[in-house]
């Protein structure tokens, strides 16, 4: 498929370039995704997503459209959605790093028999400080992939925890 997406940029005389795309393709499932929206994000470049996974919730096109989806894209036949992502800055032991995520951010204790004091902001208003074992902040996105999961392992046969 990664050939024919090549030969496709090539007749128009797009090259594929890495470092700073114009468009991100992921092609596989909702990790895929996942991974590419980090890609995307960095570049300040849209995302297509073509559903080469098992399940897909977060791709827009089925394998075997993907070629058809990219002359769209290509022709500026398409329609932007925006979705919603976090950024987290997490201070540990005097490092900091800076995260983003399309579906959730989570931040856990390292260690089994420990509890981590956490200090949530949101947009530079402090919402809370606790004592726990992590903090789960999750988009849109995410909290329907979360609801969607709940409803699939519902629907699987087996013993229920109520």
């Amino acid at each position: 498929m990664r050939d024919e997406i090549r030969e496709v940029l090539a007749a128009r005389g797009i090259t594929v370039d890495e470092e700073s795309p114009d468009l991100v393709l992921a092609l596989g499932g909702d990790g895929t995704m996942l991974h590419a929206a980090h890609a995307a994000h960095a570049a300040k470049a849209p995302l297509l997503g073509v559903n080469f996974g098992s399940l897909g919730y977060l791709t827009e096109v089925e394998a075997g459209e993907e070629l058809g989806a990219l002359k769209r894209v290509l022709d500026g036949d398409y329609r932007l959605e925006q979705r919603m992502m976090l950024e987290c800055r997490v201070t540990s032991d005097g490092q900091e790093a800076h995260l983003v995520g399309l579906n959730e951010v989570l931040v856990e204790r390292s260690a089994r028999h420990r509890v981590v004091r956490l200090q949530v902001d949101v947009s530079g208003e402090r919402l809370a400080t606790f004592n726990a074992d992590g903090v789960i902040v999750a988009t849109p996105t995410g909290s329907t992939a979360y609801a969607l999961s709940a409803e699939v392992r519902s629907s699987l046969p087996g013993p229920r925890l109520s």
